[in-house]
């Protein structure tokens, strides 16, 4: 058997997947060089360890500490009870979870015993083995493993009772073949975010400017990045209920690769408020005027239905419809529906944005939750 790491983490831990992706910005628009396709995959574990376990796993990290070992990722853990003698097939749901040919699976009992066996093929319910189990696992569980390596000192601390805590970071050297995976539609050739993620903070816009004065001894009054377009800034929260909910955002991410990618996220604000009904054949929408300036908005936006439907177009120009306290908004293609005004919950801007880190990560908490929080920063087309 492989080297192993096999002491069972608290289960609250965090897990990272990191990009490198140079951006390149000028005035009026930014280059973005992805120079790692496949993440850097990080995990830090929490231990609550006895004298036994504790003395055990100081052995290893001083004996592995510069060396490759096999890191089981606890956060897919899978119940598959008994397993024979001999067996040389685990029947386990795949189809969510980071198993691969020529990959390993760790298996664990409640006692402690337990293996890492390579895998030869992975099918949707079933892993085969490359070799047969020498001998029986009651009450297993089971879950991929990758070749990792220590990315901070293994640490832990002594409380009475002879009680420790202990914390490290792996850092794992073999990545995952991932068929990336969609789970948004797509608008003019980019992905819309179209569930509604929380908000967290306030976001803020900047629309810096050079001054164009001097004062006549040492250049500007003051220098600074200055852009054609405002840079909105602000940061989203998933919270998914287990892993397999995950899965699609967590193979999206492959897409992007950080902040490679950007895409639409409506602002999920009533922007403007429709003010007469539409056919299918409209190319335009009447809204309500707005009272303190003028609509001159000429970009993307989402027209969103009470019923859930979501409607995406782009307002091509303004103009006055004689109606007083309307405006009409002019689109570039038929809206392709009936709208009654009654039928729309909002319409609302939809920005094009990118990730504004390439470091994703993913929050691990009781009960299978997981968190994922990004900051998101406004680009132009």
């Amino acid at each position: 058997m492989p080297n192993v790491w096999p002491f069972p983490p608290q289960r609250k831990l965090k897990e990272t997947m990191e990009w490198n992706t140079e951006v390149l910005r000028s005035r009026a628009a930014e280059q973005r060089i992805c120079l790692r396709y496949t993440p850097r995959t990080t995990i830090d574990y929490n231990y609550q360890l006895m004298p036994q376990e504790i003395e055990a796993a100081t052995v290893m990290a001083r004996e592995w500490g510069a060396s490759e070992f096999l890191l089981p990722f606890w956060q897919e853990l899978k119940h598959v009870g008994t397993l024979a003698i001999n067996a040389t097939v685990i029947t386990v749901q795949t189809e969510t979870l980071r198993y691969k040919p020529n990959g390993f699976v760790f298996i664990i009992t409640s006692q402690g015993d337990y293996t890492a066996v390579e895998i030869e093929s992975v099918t949707s319910s079933t892993l085969v083995l490359k070799e047969a189990l020498d001998r029986s696992y009651s009450g297993a569980v089971v879950m991929p493993c990758f070749p990792s390596r220590f990315s901070s000192p293994f640490k832990f601390k002594k409380y009475s009772a002879e009680y420790f805590t202990a914390e490290s970071e792996f850092i794992t050297t073999s990545g995952f073949p991932v068929t990336e995976e969609n789970p948004y539609p797509s608008f003019n050739g980019s992905y819309v975010v179209t569930d509604r993620p929380i908000l967290a903070g306030s976001p803020h816009e900047t629309n810096n400017r050079e001054y164009d004065t001097f004062d006549g001894l040492s250049g500007p009054l003051f220098y600074y990045a200055s852009y054609t377009y405002a840079v909105s800034n602000s940061t989203l929260v998933w919270s998914f209920d287990n892993n397999d909910e995950l899965w699609a955002f967590r193979k999206w991410m492959y897409i992007v690769k950080g902040k490679q990618g950007s895409f639409f996220l409506p602002r999920w604000t009533r922007d403007f408020i429709i003010a007469g009904p539409t056919v299918s054949t409209d190319s335009l929408l009447l809204v309500n005027e707005n009272t303190y300036k003028e609509d001159s908005f000429i970009g993307d936006i989402c027209i969103v239905k009470y019923n859930g439907d979501l409607i995406y177009a782009t307002i091509i120009s303004w103009s006055n419809p004689l109606a007083l306290g309307k405006w009409q908004m002019n689109l570039e293609n038929p809206i392709g529906q009936v709208l009654q005004v009654a039928d729309v919950e909002m319409i609302t801007r939809m920005p094009r944005v990118r990730f504004n880190s390439d470091r994703v990560e993913f929050s691990h908490e009781g009960a299978g939750v997981v968190n994922v929080s990004l900051p998101v920063m406004e680009v132009p087309d």
